[in-house]
């Protein structure tokens, strides 16, 4: 059979106009707020740890398109459900498990570390956690924040007897309740905030972080108000020529310009010995009564306290306040006053005061001084200041103690006090 060919009949279709549409969203759109956080529900809780939230969207009529506008994170974490080897939580405490369900209710409280605390003393690193227990059951309802060392986290649960008789803590599954602890510590540690905190006043570097001047915390520092002057937006040029006048004091002499020196060496001890550089010296103003020894010291003797109540102290005071107060004024300048060879009990004590000062100057630390918290450990290098001694005598001490020692004579004429009366007027010009 021959093919028959022939013409198709078409023709091309008008173009027609577009006809704008109003597109409805096929789905209701629920508006998730981010300021409020999802919170699974316990079944889902123990199901899953995390889930993807809703979104929140629009529909773009202009093309056609859904569009996000806000979202939240991409994967909410439940904190306030657990689930362990050993345990389960649940709204009302957590449980042990037995065969995968909930068996034995083992404490009703919710446990969270809220912040960390780091106590330096005597070199040493105390790490305090602070735990806030809160009641799972609304009634009696009942909440309390405890300190506990970090060490001992793991007994925190015979804390809790102690300190919130309220609570419920069964005595036995121990299994459960260590690693129910394991859980929190893991989840809490890693993100609570820190804390440093030291007994000694002057510079501290905690492991990871950068040196920091602190005011201590040790009960000696009670009724002292020690500040550090802010010199943003002032004049430095202007701020050191001030305090380069108080060299005038002593007329620009020796006496005075070593004492501005070794004013300044106190707050740079640690920075210097950090590079290596020690300085193990006492000075000793020697001069008789009424010729401002004392004063002009007192200008410079821990010059950030707003009170002169510890700026100095008495080379006739116990032995032990004499060593609390040289070892804890760290990074400054401290005033022992008034040493005389005044005949009787109080002159042996004074020079025993001195020569005990002057070596533990001298060995960074005082023989025998003891750490009240462990009595069977010495404490190291607790000196860390710049001791300045007055007196009328000459101090008849050791030859090895008079070697560690420089002598400034103070003689009629040595300071001027009517600069010296300004000076003591305005406090902050040396503090700036």
């Amino acid at each position: 059979m021959a093919l028959e060919f022939g013409e198709a009949e078409f023709d091309f279709l008008e173009k027609q106009k577009e006809t704008q549409k109003n597109f409805e969203s096929p789905i209701d759109v629920i508006d998730i707020k981010p300021d409020k956080p999802q919170v699974l529900s316990e079944s889902e809780a123990l199901d899953c740890l995390s889930y993807l939230p809703p979104v929140h969207v629009t529909f773009n009529e202009h093309n056609c398109s859904w569009q996000i506008m806000d979202n939240q994170p991409c994967a909410l974490k439940s904190t306030t459900f657990l689930v362990g080897d050993n345990f389960i939580t649940k709204s009302d405490g957590f449980y042990s498990i037995r065969d995968g369900e909930p068996n034995k209710l083992i404490a009703n409280v919710q446990i969270k570390i809220y912040k960390i605390t780091k106590f330096r003393a005597n070199k040493k690193v105390e790490c305090i956690l602070q735990v806030n227990v809160k009641s799972t059951d609304e009634n009696p309802p009942f909440e309390k924040n405890l300190s506990v060392p970090e060490a001992q986290f793991k007994e925190v649960f015979d804390l809790i007897r102690k300190k919130i008789p309220a609570a419920y803590i069964s005595c036995s599954d121990h299994n459960a309740k260590e690693e129910y602890l394991s859980r929190i510590y893991r989840r809490d540690v890693d993100t609570a905030p820190i804390e440093y905190h030291s007994d000694s006043l002057g510079w501290v570097e905690f492991e990871g972080q950068s040196p920091k001047f602190y005011i201590g915390e040790n009960k000696f520092y009670r009724g002292m108000d020690i500040a550090l002057p802010s010199i943003n937006n002032r004049n430095f040029k202007e701020i050191f020529e001030n305090g380069q006048g108080f060299l005038k004091i002593g007329h620009e002499n020796a006496t005075i310009h070593i004492l501005w020196i070794v004013a300044h060496i106190a707050p740079s001890l640690f920075w210097l010995r950090k590079y290596g550089v020690d300085f193990r010296s006492v000075i000793f103003l020697k001069g008789r009564t009424n010729l401002f020894k004392t004063t002009v010291v007192l200008r410079l003797a821990n010059i950030f306290a707003q009170s002169r109540q510890k700026a100095s102290a008495r080379l006739s005071s116990t032995k032990a306040y004499t060593q609390d107060f040289v070892t804890y004024l760290r990074d400054n300048l401290v005033l022992l006053d008034d040493f005389s060879n005044t005949v009787g009990a109080n002159n042996n004590h004074a020079r025993e005061n001195a020569e005990n000062v002057i070596r533990a100057v001298g060995d960074g630390m005082f023989a025998g001084k003891m750490n009240i918290t462990n009595l069977a450990e010495g404490r190291s290098d607790d000196v860390q200041c710049v001791v300045v001694m007055t007196g009328e005598d000459s101090l008849g001490l050791s030859e090895s103690s008079l070697l560690r020692l420089i002598v400034l004579p103070v003689i009629e004429g040595t300071f001027d006090p009517k600069v010296l009366n300004y000076y003591t007027q305005n406090q902050k010009i040396l503090q700036y």
